[in-house]
């Protein structure tokens, strides 16, 4: 039961990390806008990007039911979520955002201290036991953010560009309920765009 209640905080935190990337106050990472050299963003398009994997699957389906939903409903909700989320990365990666492996273990590096020396770290290492190993802990953190910064990069010059072609300022709240109707539709749209594939259906 610990461990479900672990996964359970560990998906809220991912899915609040996910959130956050999309509100224009996208903090120091999303500032860093580069473009990173055509070495590792033909090493992201060698992958296949397309898959979501089994892991990302059962988690997020076990973050649906921890709220509350039947399974058959935490399952469509994870299934849109990702497919959601995998569109972005996927644009992404085509409009020539990438990182590579030394900057998201960077960023972890900073993350790991602030939450480390956070108010309410019994949380973050409550989420961390129900891993094997801290060295397990972070490699599954590293898989989630080679995904969520890039997704950040792009959507902070979206949204610097929105702003421009609105003419309302990224920091007021007329431009943040304007930025959050057009991400709905902009994650729809590249839901549609993109085909993604899930583990568990290739290999059936």
């Amino acid at each position: 039961m610990k461990k479900r209640k672990c996964i359970g905080m560990m998906l809220v935190l991912f899915s609040i990390a996910a959130v956050c990337v999309y509100n224009t106050s996208m903090g120091d990472i999303s500032a860093e806008s580069s473009v990173f050299s055509d070495a590792t963003l033909e090493a992201d398009k060698d992958n296949d990007l397309s898959v979501i994997s089994d892991t990302d699957m059962s988690n997020t389906i076990e973050f649906y039911k921890l709220k509350g939903e039947s399974d058959a409903e935490a399952e469509a909700s994870a299934k849109e979520y990702l497919e959601k989320r995998q569109g972005l990365y996927l644009a992404a990666i085509d409009n020539g955002y990438a990182v590579s492996d030394e900057e998201v273990w960077e960023y972890l590096s900073h993350l790991r201290e602030q939450l480390e020396n956070a108010d309410n770290s019994e949380e973050y290492y409550e989420i961390k036991s129900a891993f094997p190993s801290d060295e397990d802990y972070w490699n599954y953190e590293f898989t989630v953010y080679k995904k969520n910064l890039p997704i950040q990069k792009y959507l902070s010059d979206y949204a610097e560009q929105y702003s421009e072609e609105t003419g309302k300022d990224m920091h007021s709240q007329e431009f943040n309920e304007l930025w959050n109707e057009k991400l709905e539709e902009l994650k729809t749209e590249m839901r549609e765009k993109y085909v993604v594939e899930f583990e568990s259906e290739i290999s059936d």
